[in-house]
């Protein structure tokens, strides 16, 4: 479900932010005070008990698959290990990092990459995954 906000609103929002893992739905929550993360969006896992790379709320088990495509250029990359890898052998932090290295630029990963997980055939934007 799209939402429409004017600019302000959006700018706003995105100022309370707290870091690039926090979405703007986690912002309206705090300030109607829901609960972070419900029932049905949480993940069963923690960062303590993930066998993969845990951003966001979300589990990228290993062996899941980032593409992203940048001026006509195809990108790739993979958890390995619980950690991210480019396609080139680096590893990064964040999706954003590894946009941001891509691009030369800041840039939201959460937007610039998608998802395709081990047991499924279907690439999804990594903004989709984190329950927005």
């Amino acid at each position: 479900m799209d939402v429409d906000v004017s600019f302000p609103t959006f700018k706003a929002l995105t100022a309370l932010r707290k870091d690039e893992n926090d979405s703007i739905d986690d912002v309206i929550r705090r300030l109607l005070d829901i609960p972070q993360r419900p029932a049905e969006i949480a993940r069963c896992q923690t960062p303590e008990t993930a066998t993969g790379l845990f951003l966001g709320g979300v589990l990228f088990p290993n062996g899941s698959s980032f593409r992203a495509s940048y001026k006509g250029v195809p990108h790739f990359a993979s958890v390995v290990d619980g950690v991210w890898v480019g396609a080139d052998g680096v590893k990064r932090n964040s999706p954003s990092e590894a946009a941001s290295a891509i691009s030369n630029t800041n840039v939201n990963g959460w937007r610039f990459w998608e998802v395709m997980f081990p047991a499924s055939n279907e690439w999804r934007l990594l903004d989709r995954v984190r329950g927005r």
